[in-house]
């Protein structure tokens, strides 16, 4: 099959699975948003920064590194799992012991409870790497897209009940724990893994260079993008960081579900094909087209439907979200197309420039953080990513450019053209509906901004004559 046969079907794969669970989270995060009071969701939002620092620290970089390595075998796959397990008993004992400093930094001495459970999650997360990487590899994307709807459905449901038997807060801490376990266990069972019982290290070597180089990245990555969090909740107050956490999270949840079905698809197909650069270059010309396309319209709608969106979904409590969410709706298709660049990295073996672009990304993100916390503002922390994101995507693409492909920046922006006149035509009606039009009913408004923007790119891919250009892609093979 070819390159983009492979892609296409990685995706189309990805797509059922990843939107069949869309409306299961909808439903769980509306009804747990009418449940919990910001302020709880603030309370374990400040422990799950923590809990991820240590998720991450205890992958080192490992799952990449096994799904880009062709020459593993399967018992260097059961010496780097073993490997991982010994990591989540450190790390898992080190956040239980780290809870303290969190409850210390905070003054609450309820994050100690909350830290010492949710360690369970982060020996449970570091299980599953192996397993999870080793089924992507061989890409099986069906299977791992099983694992997550059902993971989303079964422990979703237990966590709605936990809620409504007044459990609080702390239904989002079980939510952690039992979803880490759910998926460690079926993908262990799932993955072929062959399990012995020693440890070489041999095959860490093996990873050792691409891992580390990509832990780094990971570890910057982490810094800047949960630093905001951190200091909001400790320089501002844990029911803003609540309000500001559902505004990013619904942000990153309407990225997540269009990247979803595409990044995970790209490292393990395009690791193949790591020596042909040319054809890499083109692939990714094409999708970076289809993914600005979808991400530019998408941030237009999201911003001009935030008060429509966040009513809906989490219900009055939740309007100090609004203003955020806008800001950072802007951001949205830079990720979304950004999303896409890690593979680039990834699989022509370039974690050391991935590296680099994490240094500087990182500087830019703290910076534009560091300006809202001083200012105590949520509204100037989001102005401050916005900024970030388009300084990190112009350096990102220069260093890809110039390094890997040794093209010209521009060829990457005219590509870019076409996108953003279609997002203008939904801009249009969007803005003069929410200008010129007063809707009394939130279902109503919301139904009409859709249609407008559905129009609206139509319209804008019909008049820069892309209509082909997705078709040929999307449709034949």
């Amino acid at each position: 099959m070819s390159l983009k046969g492979e892609l296409k079907s990685g995706v189309i794969i990805n797509f059922i699975t990843i939107y069949s669970s869309i409306a299961i989270k909808l439903v769980i995060w509306g009804v747990l948003a009418r449940l919990l009071t910001p302020e709880q969701f603030g309370i374990v939002a400040v422990v799950s920064v923590f809990t991820a620092f240590f998720e991450l620290m205890s992958n080192m970089g490992v799952g990449p590194a096994v799904i880009q390595n062709r020459d593993l075998t399967d018992g260097d796959n059961s010496s780097i799992f073993n490997f991982t397990f010994i990591l989540g008993l450190i790390f898992a004992y080190g956040f239980y012991e780290f809870s303290y400093v969190i409850a210390k930094f905070y003054q609450n001495e309820e994050y100690i409870r909350i830290g010492k459970y949710l360690s369970v999650s982060v020996f449970f997360h570091s299980l599953s790497i192996v397993p999870m990487s080793l089924i992507r590899k061989k890409r099986e994307f069906k299977k791992a897209g099983a694992i997550g709807v059902s993971s989303d459905l079964i422990i979703g449901a237990i966590t709605i009940a936990l809620a409504y038997r007044g459990m609080g807060y702390f239904v989002l801490v079980w939510k952690a724990i039992l979803g880490s376990l759910y998926i460690f266990l079926f993908s262990f069972f799932l993955s072929d893994l062959k399990f012995k019982m020693h440890f070489d290290i041999s095959p860490i070597k093996k990873i050792a260079g691409f891992s580390f180089y990509q832990f780094m990245f990971n570890l910057l990555n982490y810094f800047s993008k949960n630093l905001d969090n951190i200091l909001i909740g400790k320089y501002i107050g844990v029911i803003p960081l609540g309000y500001y956490d559902k505004a990013y999270k619904l942000m990153l949840y309407s990225i997540q579900n269009m990247t979803r079905v595409i990044t995970p698809v790209l490292l393990p197909i395009l690791s193949n094909y790591q020596d042909k650069k040319e054809l890499l270059y083109q692939s990714h010309l094409k999708l970076s087209k289809l993914l600005a396309i979808i991400g530019m319209p998408l941030s237009i709608f999201l911003f001009f439907n935030a008060n429509e969106i966040i009513f809906i979904l989490f219900g009055d409590q939740w309007g100090n979200s609004i203003p955020v969410f806008k800001i950072l709706a802007l951001t949205v298709w830079i990720q979304i197309i950004l999303s896409s660049s890690g593979s680039i990295f990834q699989s022509t073996g370039r974690t050391d420039l991935l590296f680099l672009k994490g240094i500087v990304s990182a500087i830019f993100m703290i910076g534009g953080i560091l300006y809202g916390v001083i200012n105590k503002s949520l509204i100037l922390v989001a102005y401050g990513w916005l900024a970030s994101y388009i300084a990190t995507f112009v350096f990102c693409y220069w260093l890809m450019f110039k390094k890997i492909f040794s093209r010209e920046l521009k060829e990457f922006f005219i590509t870019l053209k076409n996108p953003l006149l279609t997002a203008a035509f939904v801009f249009i009606p969007l803005f003069l509906l929410s200008t010129y039009a007063s809707f009394y009913n939130l279902y109503i408004s919301f139904a009409l901004k859709t249609l407008g923007s559905a129009i609206g790119f139509f319209i804008g891919i019909y008049f820069t004559k892309e209509k082909k250009f997705l078709i040929n892609l999307l449709l034949k093979k």
